[in-house]
């Protein structure tokens, strides 16, 4: 990674597993969701 970086990123083995990408979705889709909802001005 140094060779493609000016600054490389930390990294580090997460301890959630298999189940890291499946969080990582539901995260990203309820951030999309709650943007829409607030940027809309509806409410719940």
């Amino acid at each position: 990674m140094n060779e493609l970086c000016l600054t490389a990123p930390r990294t580090e083995v997460s301890e959630l597993g298999d189940e890291s990408v499946a969080l990582g979705a539901v995260r990203t889709a309820l951030d999309h969701i709650d943007q829409e909802v607030f940027d809309a001005g509806l409410q719940l």
